[in-house]
């Protein structure tokens, strides 16, 4: 297993995803849109394994910041696009 992709895919999505709520919510929703970019990328280049951990990583530290809605909202929307596009 990759874990510095797996470790970076996710510091990025978790990023993106709080850049784009949070800190800057008009120029959020561009940033929203490259939110599930790290994940594509991760799956991409390492294979289902890595991807799919990169994104259970993602909505871990996503539920422990923002609380298991946020990460419901983080898998649904940006999860099943990134594995549904890679």
């Amino acid at each position: 297993m990759n874990y510095p992709s797996i470790i970076i895919a996710t510091v990025q999505t978790v990023a993106f995803y709080y850049i784009a709520g949070y800190f800057f919510p008009l120029i959020g929703q561009v940033t929203a849109l490259f939110t599930p970019v790290p994940l594509i990328v991760a799956y991409v280049r390492n294979g289902r394994v890595e991807g799919l951990t990169a994104l259970g990583a993602s909505t871990l530290i996503v539920a422990l910041l923002g609380g298991w809605q946020v990460a419901a909202i983080l898998v649904l929307s940006f999860g099943l696009m990134a594995v549904g596009t890679a």
